[in-house]
């Protein structure tokens, strides 16, 4: 289960990495733009990340992710690590509840 203390950090604006793995082993980090708590108790994220590199993108198909989160204001961070379950262009609905828009080079992953 997420704390309510890593929820409001990841939630509020931390800055997020998301590194990811191809089917090869090669790794991959790309900048995430958004992060939301869709389900605490079964500790599942909606990420939002650019769909403008191709290999990350590709990456998510594997079914692996991590995502670190940074406050620099206090210098705390968070890492977690787990599964891709989905991967889908935002729509509105998923767009207002992780802070970003929709757009036609951006994709979310659950």
């Amino acid at each position: 289960m997420f704390g309510s203390e890593l929820m409001s950090m990841i939630e509020a604006g931390a800055g997020l990495v998301v590194a990811t793995v191809g089917a090869d082993g090669e790794p991959r980090a790309a900048r995430a733009w958004a992060a939301t708590v869709v389900d605490p108790a079964e500790r599942r994220l909606r990420v939002a990340i650019a769909a403008d590199d191709p290999v990350t993108v590709a990456n998510l198909e594997s079914g692996l992710i991590t995502v670190t989160g940074a406050d620099v204001r206090n210098f705390r961070s968070v890492q977690m690590k787990g599964r891709v379950v989905a991967v889908a262009t935002p729509t509105p609905t998923t767009s207002s509840s992780s802070g970003c828009r929709p757009t036609g080079s951006s994709k979310s992953c659950t």
